[in-house]
């Protein structure tokens, strides 16, 4: 049965902020099989749910799987348990879901998110939701009474199947979920069985927030100074700043495997990226890579061809394809080093610091990468390290963080 809480619970203390931290991992862990990054993140992200509005920015979670029934909607339903001011609508409309976000500035969890974002006319929807990521944004409604404008920066995340549009996919961190095995095991669900005092996470996270504006402040402005950390993130970093202040604050345990699981979390994401599926090849065959951004969802292209490809690449610093030599041929194409200037200003996290990768002989033993945080980058006060010694975590990357 769910806990009932006695007077003495009422009147106990809040929880710290690493141990309420902690119980929303292990309730996330006893209902939802997920990775224990992905756990970080969410856990993470629940707390920055009570305190959003002191930071710039809002990080958006895309939660999908490469199969139905998966965990999605659980891992929603797990959220809404725990989330501030928490909404998951659904069947809902274009319009009663702007409404909704321009009068409360609920915690959005969207559902089979397609059945709103994919329907015709949806463009105007997807300006709004991607405004709505930076604080300040509003919406423009015309009560007959008076002018009136509706805040929509709020937190947000989207279930479902495939790739979000290209207008949102950026700001989110990706939460991958997958089927469980036959020999894993956790608990079912049910809203009226729940095994952890909900309402005692609840109040002692925003006991937390109340009791912390300065510390929450603090943080927030060193995190922004922190050039070494900054470079390494890239712009997205802002979007990323209220989980790295809220994970300074739980400690040193917490800073340091938030940024373990956001450097895992971005470079699987990476792997799945046209030039990192070819083990970065030094030459690139214009058919084969034309087959791959054909078959990319949610683009703006559709059965793109060599000459649309062209027209799409001439503002930007990349050759024209020339003939290559490729798998011993010669074809027609794009080296390596055509990109490398359009990726140091678009694609930091496949910047020129990058180069392709050499095949080494048997046997031979392959060299010591640069470290993905150099010389321990620090994200919390007091210069604590965020992975100690400078080790490396995803060799021959510069950067694990995608632009934002």
């Amino acid at each position: 049965m769910q806990s009932m809480a006695t007077n003495e619970n009422r009147n106990a203390p809040p929880l710290p902020l690493d141990q309420a931290l902690k119980q929303i991992d292990a309730f996330i862990k006893r209902h939802l099989v997920c990775s224990r990054h992905h756990r970080t993140i969410l856990a993470l992200w629940i707390a920055h749910t009570y305190c959003y509005d002191r930071f710039p920015v809002t990080p958006y979670l895309e939660i999908s799987s490469p199969e139905p029934q998966s965990g999605k909607s659980l891992c929603l339903c797990l959220l809404k348990e725990l989330c501030h001011k928490s909404w998951i609508p659904g069947g809902v409309t274009a319009a009663c879901l702007t409404t909704r976000l321009a009068n409360e500035q609920p915690t959005l969890l969207l559902d089979d998110w397609h059945t709103v974002l994919r329907s015709s006319g949806n463009q105007p929807l997807l300006a709004l939701l991607k405004a709505g990521a930076r604080s300040g944004s509003y919406y423009p409604e015309y009560p007959k009474e008076k002018d009136w404008d509706g805040l929509v920066f709020c937190p947000k995340a989207f279930a479902g199947q495939g790739r979000l549009p290209a207008a949102l996919a950026p700001l989110c961190i990706p939460i991958v979920l997958r089927r469980k095995k036959p020999r894993e095991r956790v608990e079912s669900y049910w809203h009226e069985f729940l095994s952890m005092d909900i309402g005692e996470v609840r109040k002692s996270l925003a006991a937390w927030v109340d009791q912390n504006p300065k510390l929450i402040r603090d943080l927030t402005f060193q995190n922004l100074a922190n050039a070494k950390f900054r470079s390494l993130a890239g712009p997205r970093l802002n979007a990323l700043l209220p989980l790295l202040v809220i994970a300074g604050a739980a400690g040193r345990k917490w800073a340091n495997k938030t940024v373990l699981a956001l450097i895992r979390i971005f470079s699987a994401e990476q792997a799945h990226t046209f030039s990192a599926q070819q083990n970065d090849p030094p030459g690139i065959h214009t058919a084969t890579l034309l087959e791959y951004l054909n078959g990319l969802e949610e683009r703006p292209w559709k059965n793109l061809t060599g000459n649309a490809l062209r027209l799409i690449l001439q503002d930007f610093p990349i050759h024209r394809s020339a003939n290559q030599r490729i798998g011993g041929e010669r074809l027609k194409g794009f080296s390596f080093q055509h990109f490398v200037e359009s990726w140091e200003s678009y694609l930091p996290h496949l910047s020129s610091r990058r180069s392709p990768r050499s095949v080494p002989a048997q046997n031979q033993v392959v060299a010591n990468q640069a470290p993905v945080v150099p010389n321990a980058a620090s994200v919390v006060a007091k210069g604590l390290p965020v992975v100690p010694n400078g080790l490396p975590v995803v060799p021959n990357q510069a950067s694990v963080v995608p632009n934002l």
